[in-house]
Formats: structure tokens, sequence, C-alpha cells
């Protein structure tokens, strides 16, 4: 089954317009896809300019059929991170209780899990981050979960891809990695963040059921070590990764994204290979 797109009736609010949401807008130009962010822009079809920490500012919100939070902290900081997936979601849900909304979908990410010693994980493990920011978006995760609004979670690996470069930055400095054993490590490239939440859209506007919640990873959970010979392999240079014969405090854990391929999405980079290699080819013409 072909990854699907919502229908151009189906009126979806992006809050928090940034990078997933500009992607969304890309690969579906025919959609009527509502951006919602501090600053101006014209790529969807309509902008919002608005503050989700100003409650004031929402009620120029339109009629809207979904939302899709992707609201992103200013900096790496507890209380940005509190404004974010507390207040700022808060005043968003407050805004909302005049429209019918039919779902609401939170970009979340697997740091709301604390397994660190290579435990598989999916979406019925147990959610005790140990990071303040892991523990933070759980809340914002459980705030939804309370909500009358039917919601459906999608915690994100890691994300790169579409200028998110930083391992490739780190082997280009020199790298050491632990390697016995590597962490273990999950990602998803950013055009398969924006092509899973309009498919998951796509779904439920068409009266498909869906989980509340979704992990979201490709298909190659790898140890870092390996990913980072990759790249290294790629940019011709093998030489600026050193493996280190020791083991890392933190192994990581295995994500399964088996209910997300359960949808029928098929990943337009499915491994970790695919999409750097993609990546260091494009910045070798730059």
């Amino acid at each position: 089954m072909a990854n699907q797109v919502p229908d151009p009736q189906c009126r979806i609010l992006i809050a928090g317009f940034g990078a997933i949401g500009k992607t969304m807008c890309r690969q579906a130009p025919q959609s009527s896809l509502i951006s919602l962010s501090r600053a101006q822009n014209s790529l969807a079809k309509q902008h919002i300019q608005a503050d989700l920490l100003h409650p004031e500012t929402l009620l120029q919100i339109p009629a809207i059929d979904y939302v899709v939070f992707t609201a992103t902290p200013d900096c790496r900081t507890e209380s940005a991170y509190e404004a974010t997936y507390n207040r700022a979601l808060a005043n968003l849900l407050a805004s909302l209780s005049r429209h019918q909304v039919k779902r609401i979908f939170f970009v979340s990410s697997t740091s709301v899990y604390g397994q660190h010693n290579g435990e598989r994980v999916d979406e019925d493990s147990e959610t005790e981050a140990t990071s303040f920011s892991g523990k933070i978006i759980r809340q914002g995760e459980q705030i939804l979960a309370h909500h009358p609004i039917p919601s459906t979670i999608v915690r994100f690996g890691g994300i790169y891809g579409n200028g998110r470069s930083m391992l490739i930055r780190h082997v280009k400095a020199g790298v050491d990695v632990a390697n016995k054993p590597a962490p273990l490590t999950n990602r998803i490239h950013e055009e398969d963040c924006a092509g899973l939440l309009l498919h998951l859209i796509a779904m439920d506007y068409s009266g498909k059921s869906l989980e509340p919640c979704y992990v979201a990873v490709d298909n190659n959970g790898a140890d870092k070590a390996a990913v980072y010979q990759f790249i290294a392999e790629q940019m011709n240079q093998p030489e600026l990764v050193n493996l280190l014969p020791t083991a890392p405090s933190n192994l990581g854990k295995r994500c399964d994204n088996s209910k997300m391929l359960s949808t029928g999405y098929q990943l337009s980079y499915p491994d970790y290979r695919s999409g750097y290699q993609q990546m260091v080819e494009a910045m070798a013409q730059e």
C-alpha cells in the first residue's frame, strides 16, 4: 500500500511550524495545511502568526479538522521544555474548545524511555525517562491522554536529514566511540517524520482506526560505532573514527517499529545507510 496524503478538504493546523512542518508542506502541496508560529512564513496555504505562550493570539485559529503539535523548545533547559510541553500545549488545547477537532497528533520522542541496557522497547514499554527533557515530554503526553479530544502520540527516534547532520559533523572532526559493545541507537529521517504524520492523518480522515501511540524509527536500529564507521567510509576517511575497546555506561535501547509498519507506511529511508549515503553525496556536491 502506498503512503497516503490527506484529502485537500482536510484542514490541518501545524502548531509550532519548524522543520517537520515545512517538510509536510513540501510533501503535500495540495493539502490544506495551516501553519502557526511566531515568525512569518509562506510555505503553508494559510499562516497564523501567533505565540502558543500567549493564549489571546490563538483566537484567530480558523475551523480545523486536525492538529499536529510540533512545537520545540527555544533552548535545551528545563524551563524551556516546560514552557513548550506544558504551558504551550495547555494553551493550545484550551483554544481548541470551540472547534470540532477530530484528532491531535503529538510529536514526541523515544527519550521518554529510560531503558539503557540494550532492552527492546515498544509502545507498551515502561516510560521512566532519566533526562529532564524526556520526563517533561512525557508530561505532555499525559496532558493529552486526559483531554477529551482524541490524540495520537508519535515517538520519533533521533531525527536526521535535511540539514540535521550532527553525526556527520562529529565524524569530520574525528570521533572516539566505545565499541565493547557500542551503544544502540535509533533514528528516523526527517522526510519520514513528515511522511508518517501525513499518512496517519489521511488514515484517520478516511475512517481507519489509529493506535494512541506509535514508535517511529527506521528498520535498522544500529550500534553507534557502525553508524560512525559507515559515514566515515562514505567520506573515504575511515581513519576519522577511533574505536575504543571499552563499554559505554549507557548501552541504549532497541526501538520496535512494528506498529508503525502495520499502518502500511513505507519508509523512504529504511535504514541509516540509505539516509547518510544520500546526505554525504549531497554535501560533497556543495
